[in-house]
């Protein structure tokens, strides 16, 4: 343990005294930190690394995909004090949303990437209402154009594998090296979570995906999780930790061959829920979350 906080003191220092690389450094420290189990997280680290990090630093955004994920977060938490009291993804949050990014005071740069953002939020849309509204916003406010590229791509994607249609086939890797592939469930309703370990709404929304498997225990469904992570390592070790038992069951990752799993089912933005019938369609594409009313009656609906 002592030799783990050493090791830890020796980084901190090297980090604070290699001048140049600084700021991005103590960013990637500060949001990508993951404790190790043997050791605890020393008092106010964290506070330490944030009064260090630079608030607005616009060339350090563009250069650090982390650091810039780091400074919307303190952006969306200051829109999130706002829209609390409207249910979350509802018209009218997203209304309240809108009207909030025309007249607040966040540089222009944020203000753009929060309304680029709006695609994500079309694409995991399950109201039609909605998706219309959304679609006028989009096509009156995005002017990035990699955002409405993706969000014509996913557009255009929406009739290939539409609800009702069958699921698009696919082999992933398991945290064993094994092959699974969707065939191998067939005449079993499937239920998918795909998560990264670096999404904390993904790990959050773990306990409430363990719950549901064990609701369902015995009946004919299979649960899967699907990390996305590119670091393989990184997922492999987290797994395999499995700290708080989150991780059960089976453990597949789309980074490890080649395969058009993502592509396929537009998986965009994450968390993100799919659920196909036993009959091997597509029940939902974007399915409800876990422990919500509507994906238990859609689950039990289906059960066959």
């Amino acid at each position: 343990m002592i030799k783990r906080v050493s090791i830890l003191c020796l980084v901190i220092i090297s980090v604070i005294s290699a001048k140049a690389q600084k700021k991005e450094n103590l960013s990637i420290l500060y949001v990508g930190y993951s404790p190790d189990k043997d050791w605890t997280v020393p008092a106010k680290f964290k506070a330490y690394f944030k009064n260090e990090i630079p608030k607005n630093d616009f060339d350090l955004y563009h250069k650090s995909s982390r650091y810039a994920m780091y400074v919307r977060e303190g952006y969306y938490e200051k829109m999130g004090s706002v829209l609390s009291k409207y249910e979350r993804e509802s018209m009218e949050y997203f209304k309240a949303n809108v009207a909030y990014l025309d007249t607040c005071t966040f540089p222009t740069l944020i203000k753009n990437d929060m309304i680029n953002g709006l695609t994500i939020s079309y694409m995991r849309a399950n109201d039609e209402a909605i998706k219309s509204y959304l679609e006028g916003v989009i096509y009156q406010k995005v002017k990035d154009k990699a955002s409405l590229k993706r969000f014509e791509d996913y557009k255009a994607g929406q009739n290939a594998y539409a609800n009702g249609k069958p699921a698009p086939q696919f082999t992933l890797f398991d945290i064993n090296g094994k092959e699974v592939s969707l065939s191998d469930f067939k005449g079993k309703m499937v239920m998918m979570d795909c998560w990264a370990t670096w999404c904390g709404p993904c790990v959050r929304g773990l306990p409430k995906f363990n719950k549901l498997k064990e609701k369902y225990a015995g009946e004919n469904i299979v649960f899967l999780s699907i990390s996305v992570d590119e670091d393989v390592e990184l997922w492999k070790r987290k797994v395999n930790e499995n700290k708080g038992g989150l991780f059960t069951g089976i453990q597949l990752n789309t980074s490890i061959n080649k395969n058009t799993f993502k592509k396929d089912l537009m998986v965009q933005g994450i968390p993100r829920y799919i659920l196909i019938g036993a009959d091997g369609l597509l029940i939902r594409r974007e399915a409800p979350r876990p422990g919500t009313a509507e994906l238990y009656e859609l689950i039990d609906k289906n059960l066959k």
